[in-house]
């Protein structure tokens, strides 16, 4: 069997602690924040270095007397090839100017190690037994992870942390901006958020019929038509069925005339049509429609897609639906292994991840339909998870004579960052859309529900976790 060598540079190896040590350290400025000791190939320059800049950083000098000084104390100089060849390598030592070349490239060297054992990793998968599927994305997850260790940044200091984020307050003092984040042209959802954050995880949860698809549209639409980069991954719908609920949403055309178009009867609606289309025609609005799709897939292609057209928001339609492969893992703990991956992926994107959930039928069963977070489908670790979740609730779906036809109830369970409590929307069922809404709520029969501030169930508390 042929035997490959690990890819490594002894040479630049040897000319990075060579620069070093002949500037008594002085050059660790240069590369410190690039160089790690698990970059060198070989156990003595990994030592060596090791050395160098545990003195370095007590802002001591790191010749050849001091290095092997420190060496010996920590019962390491052997291992580390002897005084004679730290000597050697001093004596050995190229200009310090070319210095962070060398650590390049003993950097880069390190990443071809690590990609070859990714590919031995893979070999092994692709002949191992079992679902192929699965198999896929382990093999997935391996290259998202060597992708994630290469971008992997250094912890930040409370002085820099600080800076930045007073800067921030101030420019969005001076501006005037009220929504923060990526508004949703809902008024009272963007007013009580700030808008979606960007890293945030926002589950948007409810029964059946509720709206939750229609809502997330909505405000996917409004990132689109207001230029953003929208990528929706849904799992339950066909493009044909997004495509209809667009043009309804858009053109004010009715859902149930596009089911079955035999029933367009007016030249207005054709007009509607045409105006919808324009609307959203060349916008940065992407559907996924694959039918099984699991986390480490939606995340490589969200990632590609980002690079390519650039990204504001990603909709996931529905939580329950994502496929994480057969296991004999119980369901919640996949769905916690979901949340959590979505959770990522909104922090590693730097964008708003909307999750659609389903929520348990014990919500059928009581006199108050109005759902709380205890209500969430196989819940797991979506509490902890989500930065913000929203439950949907109609009075008019479970009361057919309530006053508040075509009201939608949006209760904030959980806000991270803000306050908790409830807003309306105006639900127009015909288009598959939501709208501003400017009256008043349905009273809960003046029962405070935890969290929503009160009898009223429409002050708003602060949040947290």
């Amino acid at each position: 069997m042929r035997t490959i060598q690990a890819p490594h540079s002894t040479e630049n190896e040897c000319a990075v602690l060579g620069a070093l040590l002949a500037t008594s350290g002085r050059a660790y400025d240069r590369i410190g924040d690039v160089l790690r000791e698990a970059d060198f190939h070989h156990e003595q320059h990994q030592l060596i270095y090791r050395a160098i800049e545990a003195l370095a950083k007590a802002g001591r000098p790191a010749d050849t007397i001091t290095v092997t000084d420190w060496l010996e104390g920590q019962r390491s100089l052997q291992k580390a090839g002897g005084r004679s060849y730290i000597s050697e390598i001093a004596g050995n030592a190229p200009p310090a100017s070319n210095i962070i070349r060398y650590a390049e490239i003993v950097v880069e060297r390190r990443m071809a190690r690590q990609l070859m054992g990714v590919a031995q990793a893979l070999e092994e998968i692709a002949y191992e037994g079992g679902d192929v599927h699965a198999r896929m994305d382990r093999a997935q997850s391996l290259l998202l992870e060597l992708g994630e260790a290469r971008q992997s940044s250094e912890p930040a200091s409370i002085d820099q942390v600080l800076a930045d984020t007073v800067q921030w307050v101030q420019e969005r003092h001076e501006s005037g901006e009220t929504v923060t984040g990526l508004g949703t042209g809902l008024l009272d959802l963007d007013e009580k958020t700030a808008g979606l954050q960007a890293g945030d995880l926002i589950v948007l949860a409810g029964r059946p019929a509720m709206g939750k698809t229609a809502l997330a549209q909505t405000i996917a639409e409004h990132v689109a038509v207001n230029d953003g980069g929208v990528l929706v991954f849904s799992l339950e719908m066909s493009l044909r069925q997004s495509g209809l609920r667009a043009l309804a949403s858009q053109g004010s055309v009715d859902l149930r005339e596009l089911m079955n178009p035999a029933n367009i009867k007016t030249d207005e609606t054709w007009t509607r049509l045409c105006e919808a289309m324009e609307r959203l025609s060349g916008k940065n609005f992407y559907i996924d429609d694959s039918a099984s799709i699991s986390c480490a897939q939606m995340l490589a292609k969200a990632r590609r897609h980002k690079r390519k057209h650039g990204l504001s928001l990603i909709v996931v339609d529905y939580i329950q639906l994502i496929d994480q492969g057969a296991s004999s893992r119980g369901r919640t703990e996949v769905v916690s292994e979901i949340s959590r991956a979505l959770k990522l992926m909104a922090k590693a994107l730097k964008v708003p991840v909307i999750a659609l959930s389903q929520l348990n039928r014990s919500v059928e069963t009581r006199a108050d339909k109005r759902p709380v977070m205890s209500d969430l489908r196989e819940s797991g670790s979506i509490e902890q998870d989500a930065d913000v979740i929203m439950m949907m609730y109609r009075d008019d779906y479970y009361n057919p004579n309530s006053k508040f036809q075509g009201v939608a109830e949006v209760i904030i369970a959980k806000q991270r960052m803000g306050p908790t409590g409830r807003i309306g929307l105006l639900f127009e069922k015909a288009f598959s859309r939501f709208k501003n809404y400017l009256g008043a709520l349905p009273d809960p029969d003046g029962k405070p529900e935890p969290g929503f501030g009160g009898a009223s169930y429409g002050a708003f508390s602060m949040g947290g976790k």
